[in-house]
């Protein structure tokens, strides 16, 4: 037990220096052009992570997410809560 209180104790200061040094914070991403608008929705599946992909051949695409949200999406802002693995097809990529 000994063991893990200094590096906790280092994590710990270290998380709540970030801030006051300028690290962290927030940050925006771009939309991929071609991607911006693909999930696009405003309810059901509002988002995931963990994304993967299987190429079903043709013009289609498995989309494989870990943790997803479910909810609806009003004023840009997700109203969700998470929710079990989600599936996704893509088609004429």
């Amino acid at each position: 037990m000994k063991r893990l209180f200094l590096p906790a104790v280092a994590f710990i200061a270290f998380a709540l220096a970030c801030p006051f040094l300028g690290w962290g914070g927030s940050f925006t991403v771009p939309p991929h052009p071609r991607c911006g608008t693909l999930f696009e929705t405003t309810e059901g599946w509002v988002g995931g992570d963990g994304a993967y992909t299987v190429d079903l051949g043709e013009t289609r695409t498995l989309w494989l997410f870990g943790d997803s949200l479910m909810g609806r999406v009003t004023g840009g802002q997700a109203h969700s809560a998470l929710s079990p693995p989600a599936a996704k097809c893509q088609e004429d990529y």
